[in-house]
Order: C-alpha cells, then sequence, then structure tokens
C-alpha cells in the first residue's frame, strides 16, 4: 500500500447472518441481472412452444420443449439458493473469527485476528496470509448500505465488514477511502434506503 500509517484499523466480526445478508446482496447485484435475462430468454421460448401447443395440443415435441425451458428456469434459480447454503455451510467453522483491515488511500488489508487463547508453542496456529486489495490493480466495486460496507473483487471474492462494530468515524473514514479511490465504482445504498 503507499502509505505505511493506515488512515483507520478496524477490527470486527462476521456472524452468519451477516455474511448471508452480505451475499444476498452481492448475488442481487451481480447475479440477478444475468438469471433475469436468462429467464426472459426461456420465458420467450417456452411461450413459443405455448402457442404451439395452443394449435396443436397433440405436437409433442412442443409439450418436451416447454417442460426442459421451465426446468432450465427452475435450475437458474435453484442454483442460487443452493450456491448460498452451500456456501454459509462452509463458513460455519469460521464465524467466530476477528477480522482487522487496514485502510489507506490506495487499498485496504484484511487478515484474520487470532485469538491469544489459540497460540501455544506446542501447537502453532496456520499462517493465514493477509489479503491485499489494491484500489488501482484489482478495481473492486464497493457497496454501502445500513449495515456494512461489501467490498467485491471481481470473479475472486467479497468482503462484508459490519457496521456495528465500527464507530462513526471509522465508517467516515472507510466510506471516504472507498469513494475517493478513482479506481473503485461506489455504490451507495444508505441513499436509496433512506429515501
Amino acid at each position: 500500500m503507499e502509505e505505511k500509517q493506515p488512515l483507520e484499523t478496524l477490527t470486527y466480526t462476521i456472524s452468519l447472518e451477516e455474511y448471508e445478508k452480505g451475499f444476498v446482496l452481492f448475488q442481487k447485484r451481480y447475479v440477478f441481472p444475468k438469471n433475469y435475462i436468462m429467464t426472459a430468454a426461456f420465458a420467450i421460448v417456452a411461450a413459443l412452444y405455448i402457442l404451439q401447443i395452443v394449435e396443436n395440443p397433440a405436437y409433442s415435441t412442443a409439450w418436451v420443449m416447454l417442460f426442459v425451458c421451465l426446468f432450465f428456469i427452475a435450475l437458474i434459480w435453484y442454483n442460487v439458493f443452493k450456491i448460498r447454503k452451500s456456501l454459509i455451510n462452509s463458513i460455519k467453522n469460521i464465524k467466530e473469527d476477528t477480522y482487522v483491515t487496514n485502510v489507506y488511500g490506495d487499498g485496504l488489508v484484511i487478515s484474520v485476528k487470532i485469538p491469544e487463547e489459540e497460540i501455544s508453542p506446542e501447537n502453532p496456529p496456520a499462517e493465514i496470509p493477509p489479503k491485499e486489495i489494491s484500489f488501482s490493480s484489482d478495481r473492486p466495486d464497493a457497496i454501502e448500505n445500513a449495515e456494512m460496507f461489501i467490498i467485491y473483487i471481481k470473479k475472486q471474492m467479497f468482503y462484508a465488514i459490519p457496521k456495528r462494530c465500527l464507530s462513526q468515524q471509522q465508517e467516515e473514514v472507510l466510506r471516504n477511502a472507498l469513494k475517493e479511490a478513482k479506481d473503485v465504482k461506489f455504490i451507495d445504498k444508505l441513499k436509496k434506503e433512506k429515501a
């Protein structure tokens, strides 16, 4: 990161419910639009086959293709919920972790804080390298709503930072760092929620 001293250091935990809310927000922003387009395309094709069935109810190929279209529409939306459930099940064991995020003018460094009671000379914890997010090279999207900030790095990962663990000053520093970075697409859901 460009500066040695962070603008702010954030320490927080993320509950499973918050992580799920963050993932739902991520899906609504980045997954649902593509799913809507695919659903519309299959619905149009299904409508064409429905017209053929109305004209000729004995046309078995139209019936098969109609059910194929309906199956794919159901599969598109089933996968959204299956992926969400799978993700939540996979992170159940890390729900008590504490995270530390250093906010810099040109990025973020996110690390996991290992509790003192888990550290012992006989059984040292596995080293978890911090995740460095560079605003200029990673070009993340950032979403703020009433409950959290979500940092999304395309096709890699998303990070949720719940506001319940932050002071007003910490929120302001993070918000300004994300808004002022020219390579970050900042989406302010807070304004929409207040309106």
